[in-house]
């Protein structure tokens, strides 16, 4: 009998609890612009470069602002954005991150129209065009250090260090949560198979070591010229995973984390004093704010 009241209040609590947890408004996204400055290091043979909206930049920020602690050299820094940012939010990232360099996808969609103009057309009807367009873009001129802005540091980051530091020639990237299948984009897919071309089954694009010149812009074009209309959310997924599968790659530990664990509050979360690093994909974006935040912050502020 009390199993049964359990799996009924379960069922009752469950669903407003975790409409709350994810709308609720969370301070702490506000309190990194507090910390102390953290500059840019221009003579930096890498960049790290994070993702961002006008509306998420101050979780950029903390994306940054740990993956810089993380890091065993200091990082040319530079934030995407897939929009444009108020006056204000730029006074306070030039405070917090002095020399930090800032562009718009629309700027790299521009940048590539001329080899993928396919790219260009995609951008239209999708926003992940422009993800693709700032990554093809960036690592035309340098090493990167991609991330998306859900993903939080906890501890430093080994393999990516080592990779930096020895300029090693192939890329790293996140394994996806589950069995570790891929988000398949069907169209994309589609494309991938009329050229005979096969796609690394694993991959999550929310943070990757790329090497410089690491992807081809021509066959980019070639992949997206061939695909169906693009109706599903996931193209610069399949795209990159297409790409990278002609070259040398490799996984990072599972130490680097991607799963909804403890999505509803009746689930274990992850234990964030073992993990390296969490990308906080949407259905668990609140413990980004609700967890993963305040953990830094009470470990910083010491």
């Amino acid at each position: 009998m009390t199993a049964v009241l359990e799996n009924v209040a379960r069922r009752v609590i469950t669903k407003p609890l975790w409409y709350w947890e994810t709308r609720r408004p969370y301070s702490i996204r506000e309190q990194v612009f507090g910390l102390p400055a953290f500059r840019s290091a221009s003579e930096a043979n890498f960049t790290l470069a994070v993702l961002t909206t006008p509306r998420t930049v101050n979780n950029a920020a903390w994306s940054l602002y740990s993956m810089c602690q993380s890091l065993s050299s200091p990082p040319r820094l530079h934030l995407i954005i897939d929009g444009t940012l108020s006056s204000v939010r730029v006074s306070q990232l030039t405070t917090l991150f002095p020399g930090i360099s800032m562009t718009t996808t629309k700027n790299h969609l521009a940048a590539v129209a001329a080899q993928v103009p396919a790219l260009l057309q995609l951008a239209r009807t999708h926003p992940m065009a422009g993800k693709m367009a700032a990554i093809l873009d960036l690592q035309r001129t340098g090493n990167i250090l991609f991330s998306d802005d859900d993903i939080l540091a906890f501890k430093p980051m080994p393999e990516i260090n080592d990779a930096i530091a020895q300029q090693t020639p192939f890329v790293l990237y996140l394994r996806e949560q589950a069995a570790g299948a891929v988000q398949e984009e069907p169209s994309i897919k589609v494309g991938l198979q009329r050229l005979r071309l096969d796609w690394v089954k694993d991959i999550n694009v929310g943070l990757m070591w790329m090497p410089c010149g690491t992807l081809d812009l021509e066959l980019c074009e070639r992949i997206l010229a061939v695909s169906p209309e693009v109706r599903t959310w996931f193209p610069d997924t399949m795209l990159l995973a297409g790409l990278l599968a002609r070259k040398p790659h490799q996984v990072l530990p599972d130490s680097y984390v991607v799963t909804t664990q403890r999505q509803f509050y009746f689930e274990k979360d992850v234990d964030y004093d073992e993990i390296t690093l969490r990308h906080f994909v949407g259905p668990v974006r609140h413990l980004m704010y609700g967890r993963g935040m305040p953990k830094l912050w009470k470990r910083w502020r010491k």
